[in-house]
C-alpha cells in the first residue's frame, strides 16, 4: 500500500500519465443488413423496412489506471437482433389531414458476461456475470395533424407499446485458491450453475396533442402536451435477490410552449422554447443496504423527477454567403422524491437532494460560417465555439462521498467528501473547433483541414466512483487535434 501511496503522489496533478498493469483493449464486429420496399397508394405511401444486426464484442480494462493491480474487468457480448416496420403515410378529407401510422417489431436475443477482480493480490474472489437476454418489443401507433384552418393545425397521436422481457443470469463468485464456486443471488442453486430465469411484461401508452398557429408566413406559435413511456427491465449483475427483482418502466410527462420564425426574407432564424416535465419512477442506479450489512448497486425506479428550462437558437445571414449561429439553453432539474427501496433499508434514506448527472444548468454556442465560389470550387470556411457549465458525472450522497467522515487530504486541506464531488465533476468548459473545406468535381469531392478542442481543454467527459476502496477512475477530453480529410461521393 506503501507504494500505491507513492505512486499516486508522484502522477498528482498529471491525470495525463497512467502506468496500467495490463493493456487494456476493445474488439467489436458488427454486421447489419437492411432493406426497404416502397408502394404507391390513391391515398398516400406504404413502406416497410426490414433489418438484422449481429453484435460480437470483447474488452479488457484497467479500471484504476495504475501500474497495481487493483481493479480489472473483462467482457465479452454477443447479440442478434431482428426489427421490422410497416408504415403508412398520406392525406384525408381534402388533404385537411396528413396522417401517418404503423406498426413496429424487435427482437433480441444473445448473451452478456464479465469478470472482475478488485485487489486481487489481497482478495481471492472473482465475480463472474454471464446472462442470457430474450426480449420482445412491439408497438402500433398512429398521429396526425389536422389543419382547423389556413392559421390553426392540432396534432394529435397516440403509441401503445409492450414489451417482453426474458433473462436467464447465471451469477458465481469463484474463490481463485479453492476454485469453490457460489451463487451470488441465495435463491440459485449450484445443482443448475445457479441459474435464474425471469420473465416480465411492460405496457404502456405514449401520446402528443399541440396546436401550432401562424401569426403570419413567417412566425409560428405553439404549444404540446406529451407523454412518454421508458420500458422496465431486470439487472443482468443481479447479486442479491432484491437486486433480481425488475424495475417499472419510467413515464415522462411533458409540457411546452415556443416560437418558430423566419424573418427578413428568411435571412434570420428565430426559435424559442420552453419546457417543463415530470418523471414519474425514474430508472436510477442506487445503492442498497440489507440486513446482513451487505450493500449492492442496482438499477431501480428512484421516485420522481422534475425538469424545466428555456432554449434559444439563431441564425442570421449577414452577408452573402456569411452566417453567424448561436444557441443558448437555461435547464433546471430536481428530484422530488427519491427514498429507495420499497420495503428495504436504503443507506442513503432521502436522497432528494442528491446531484443529477449529465445536466448542465447553462450552455451556449456561436457558430460562423463564410462560403463563397472561388472558381475550382465552393470554399467554406467554419468556426465553432461551445461552452456548457459545470455538471455531476456521478451523482453523490453522504453514504458514498466520505466514509471516513472527516478525512483530510494533506494536499488541498479538503475533506475526501469534496476530493470525490470535484473528481466526479466536469467542470466549466469552452471548446473552440475551426474547418477549411473545398468542394470541386460539382461536388463530388472535398478536401478539408480541421481543428477540433484547439483550446486543448481536458476536462474529464466520463467518472467512475469505487467506494471501499474510494478512487475515481474516468476519461478526459481527447487533446487539441490537427487533421486533414478527404472525402468522394460516388455518383455526384
Amino acid at each position: 500500500m506503501g507504494n500505491l501511496r507513492n505512486y499516486i503522489s508522484s502522477i498528482a496533478g498529471t491525470p495525463n500519465d497512467v502506468a496500467l498493469d495490463s493493456e487494456p483493449n476493445t474488439q467489436a464486429k458488427t454486421y447489419t443488413y437492411s432493406g426497404t420496399a416502397n408502394l404507391d397508394t390513391f391515398f398516400g405511401a406504404v413502406k416497410f423496412i426490414g433489418a438484422y444486426r449481429r453484435v460480437s464484442t470483447s474488452a479488457a480494462l484497467d479500471l484504476d489506471g495504475s501500474p497495481f493491480a487493483i481493479q480489472q474487468t473483462t467482457g465479452r457480448q454477443k447479440l442478434q437482433q431482428y426489427s421490422g416496420e410497416l408504415q403508412i403515410t398520406g392525406k384525408a378529407f381534402a388533404n385537411a389531414v396528413d396522417f401517418a401510422g404503423g406498426l413496429f417489431y424487435f427482437n433480441e436475443s444473445g448473451v452478456d458476461g464479465s469478470v472482475g477482480q478488485t485487489i486481487p493480490t489481497l482478495n481471492p474472489l472473482t465475480n463472474v456475470f454471464n446472462g442470457t437476454i430474450f426480449n420482445d418489443s412491439m408497438g402500433i401507433y398512429g398521429q396526425a395533424n389536422w389543419h382547423l384552418t389556413d392559421k390553426l393545425t392540432f396534432t394529435g397521436g397516440l403509441r401503445y407499446s409492450i414489451d417482453d422481457k426474458g433473462l436467464t443470469t447465471r451469477n458465481q463468485t469463484l474463490n481463485r485458491n479453492t476454485l469453490a464456486r457460489a451463487c451470488q443471488v441465495a435463491t440459485s442453486s449450484l445443482l443448475n450453475d445457479c441459474a435464474l430465469t425471469r420473465h416480465n411484461q411492460f405496457a404502456g401508452v405514449s401520446y402528443l396533442a399541440g396546436l401550432d398557429y401562424k401569426i403570419d408566413d413567417d412566425v409560428l406559435v405553439y404549444v404540446k402536451t406529451s407523454k412518454g413511456f421508458r420500458s422496465g427491465g431486470q439487472n443482468l449483475r443481479a447479486t442479491t435477490e432484491a437486486s433480481a427483482l425488475p424495475f417499472r418502466p419510467e413515464i415522462a410527462l411533458a409540457q411546452e410552449v415556443g416560437l418558430k420564425s423566419e424573418l427578413f426574407d428568411r435571412r434570420i432564424r428565430l426559435n424559442l422554447a420552453g419546457y417543463y416535465s415530470t418523471v414519474k419512477d425514474i430508472q436510477r442506479s442506487t445503492l442498497v443496504g440489507f440486513a446482513d450489512g451487505t450493500t449492492s448497486t442496482i438499477l431501480s425506479n428512484a421516485g420522481k423527477l422534475r425538469v424545466w428550462g428555456l432554449e434559444g437558437e439563431l441564425t442570421a445571414e449577414l452577408l452573402t454567403g456569411f452566417r453567424i449561429g448561436a444557441t443558448a439553453a437555461l435547464t433546471r432539474a430536481k428530484y422530488l422524491e427519491y427514498s429507495e427501496v420499497p420495503n428495504r433499508t436504503d443507506l442513503n434514506g432521502d436522497r432528494r437532494d442528491e446531484r443529477i448527472e449529465g445536466v448542465p444548468r447553462q450552455t451556449f454556442s456561436l457558430t460562423t460560417t463564410y462560403q463563397r465560389d472561388i472558381g475550382i470550387g465552393a470554399l467554406l470556411l467554419r468556426g465553432d465555439y461551445s461552452w456548457t457549465d459545470a455538471f455531476a458525472l456521478q451523482p453523490y450522497s453522504s453514504f458514498l462521498g466520505d466514509p471516513q467522515g472527516v478525512t483530510i487530504d494533506p494536499a488541498t486541506g479538503r475533506t475526501v467528501a469534496q476530493e470525490i464531488i470535484k473528481a466526479t465533476t466536469s467542470p466549466k468548459q469552452g471548446i473552440l473547433s475551426g474547418r477549411v473545406s473545398l468542394t470541386v468535381l460539382d461536388g463530388a469531392l472535398e478536401i478539408a483541414i480541421f481543428g477540433r478542442n484547439l483550446t486543448n481543454d481536458r476536462s474529464p467527459v466520463t467518472a467512475l466512483y469505487v467506494p471501499g476502496i474510494n478512487y475515481v477512475s474516468g476519461q478526459l477530453r481527447e487533446p487539441r487535434t490537427f487533421g486533414i480529410s478527404g472525402t468522394f461521393r460516388f455518383g455526384q
